[in-house]
């Protein structure tokens, strides 16, 4: 069943599946940040969030920094 899969998967993992995939999607948006020209907003589309404030609200949660900052750190480190 499929609690029997999730109860499996937090044993394996110590996560719930829920935790794992935002994990996975904040981790990919982190790198587009970095790695695109895309805005937050389509960022957070991409990513599955249902808006840019509710994105920007986990992604500071769990990274402990705002989007926009991890872009213009991105964007200094690309730098000449």
């Amino acid at each position: 069943s499929a609690r029997q899969l999730e109860r499996a998967f937090n044993v394996e993992t110590g996560m719930s599946v829920m935790a794992f995939s935002r994990d996975l999607r904040l981790k990919y948006a982190q790198w587009l940040l970095g790695h695109s020209e895309w805005t937050i907003a389509a960022i957070a589309q991409e990513c599955g969030f249902a808006d840019s404030s509710h994105f920007g609200r986990l992604f500071r949660r769990h990274l402990g920094l705002s989007p926009s900052s991890v872009r213009r750190g991105s964007a200094s480190s690309r730098a000449p």
